[in-house]
């Protein structure tokens, strides 16, 4: 088996299947934590397809938005069994953990999923009604050609986003879609049809932001690497908002946000307290 996502190679490893990877990227973990005969078979957007082959797996775990379509055509045109696995939501990730116990038909990996997702459901269960809180959570920065700062970000239509619904947020940019060029987005010019385009990680400038008035501002590690030395600049941009005059700013690790799968566990432990403004 290969996996060509980081998070699903987690999730292998900790369901006690590590034994069953030949093939990794070079972004998954590092070897100590794998079979010693596992091969590194390139990046997730750029894979040596010949290695892959080489490798003869019995399925290749794949992600469309962290792969590239042109290497799973690849590699289905070779007659590899792809799986894609591409969850929006929790429960989503859930149900792509019990698709690998069943395709390994492994009992034991079942059986911890089972533990997982009656976790999950513990901690939803669990949950007391609170008011939710409304959260700004950029994953990319840059300036445009008038050297003026913009933020990626994501909508509900992700599964950060729904990370962030699930554990009591309310994400200030929930709907907004991606608009088409750059300039589009920054509402500099009339935007253009999208056609087939990922629209659910729009880039948005600081008078959005503050228009949306957050009252928390979270900075992930990944895929942006925010550090301690953000928050400072982020407590200056933004002293207008709720998040910026009570100093709620904080570092988080960027897996809690976007790693599906069994990361979840991690996330459970660590993310409600971040959301804890009391």
């Amino acid at each position: 088996m290969i996996s060509l996502v980081p998070s699903v190679t987690q999730s292998i490893v900790d369901l006690g299947l590590g034994n069953t990877l030949v093939g990794v990227t070079e972004f998954c973990l590092s070897s100590s934590a794998l079979n010693q005969q596992v091969i590194k078979i390139g990046s997730p957007k750029k894979l040596n397809i010949e290695q892959v082959f080489s490798l003869h797996p019995d399925f290749v775990f794949g992600n469309p938005e962290e792969n590239s379509q042109k290497d799973i055509e690849e590699l289905q045109e070779l007659g590899i069994p792809v799986v894609l696995q591409f969850p929006k939501t929790i429960e989503q990730a859930l149900s792509d953990l019990w698709e690998i116990a069943r395709l390994l038909k492994s009992q034991p990996a079942a059986a911890r999923v089972d533990m997982l997702e009656r976790s999950w459901e513990w901690f939803r269960a669990s949950r007391v009604s609170e008011p939710k809180r409304r959260v700004f959570c950029p994953i990319w920065q840059s300036i445009d050609e008038l050297a003026q700062p913009w933020w990626m970000v994501f909508n509900g239509d992700t599964y950060p986003g729904d990370v962030i619904r699930q554990f009591g947020g309310e994400n200030i940019f929930e709907t907004r879609q991606r608009l088409y060029p750059l300039e589009a987005d920054l509402g500099l010019k009339k935007a253009e049809d999208p056609g087939l385009r990922d629209v659910r990680y729009p880039r948005v400038t600081l008078d959005e932001i503050v228009e949306g008035q957050p009252e928390i501002i979270l900075l992930p590690s990944e895929p942006f690497a925010y550090s301690s030395g953000h928050i400072s600049l982020f407590l200056k941009l933004f002293v207008d908002t709720p998040a910026g005059k009570s100093h709620r700013i904080r570092l988080v690790d960027g897996r809690l946000l976007t790693w599906h799968g069994t990361f979840l566990a991690h996330t459970l432990a660590e993310l409600p307290e971040i959301f804890n403004i009391e």
